[in-house]
């Protein structure tokens, strides 16, 4: 009778760390899939919002924190980087700004707060190294005064209202 109470119990448990396993593994795949509908999302937003009929925008990486994420982005002989904030429901453009964006303080100027801001300067350099070095220079070229000059710009460069 001991016996059966051991495996029982052994069994229980086997059960119960079989469940936990599952649950965990359900959850790294929600939020693998949660980040690709944000990527996939922040995408388009910046698609829609820059694309012009013959001058499409690439963007990649993106660089998700909560509710926060930095985009590269490239647009025929242009480049530059997206600082997003998600906030009522949808992703929107903070700024707009190129090597800047590679600076903690700069995006804690702009309402980030210091881990987040670690957080996506530390992800960014590290999906930025396996890109070429002609990606890199063409996205730190954006300039605030190009910026200035685009319809689609000057309303980016404000800092975030919490």
């Amino acid at each position: 009778m001991q016996k059966v109470i051991k495996i029982t119990t052994l069994s229980i448990r086997f059960v119960c760390w079989t469940v936990a396993m599952t649950c965990w593994q359900c959850c790294l795949a929600d939020d693998a899939s949660t980040n690709a509908v944000q990527a996939f999302q922040i995408k388009k937003l910046i698609a829609d919002t820059y694309d012009q009929s013959d001058l499409k925008v690439e963007t990649a990486p993106i660089i998700i924190d909560g509710h926060y994420a930095l985009a590269d982005w490239i647009q025929g002989t242009k480049g530059g980087r997206v600082l997003l904030h998600f906030g009522q429901g949808e992703w929107q453009i903070v700024a707009c700004g190129g090597a800047g964006f590679n600076d903690v303080n700069v995006l804690v100027s702009v309402g980030v707060t210091l881990d987040t801001a670690q957080q996506l300067v530390n992800q960014l350099n590290q999906a930025e190294q396996t890109l070429s070095a002609e990606h890199i220079r063409q996205v730190n070229l954006f300039d605030m005064s190009d910026g200035a000059t685009s319809p689609h710009h000057d309303v980016h460069i404000a800092p975030l209202v919490k």
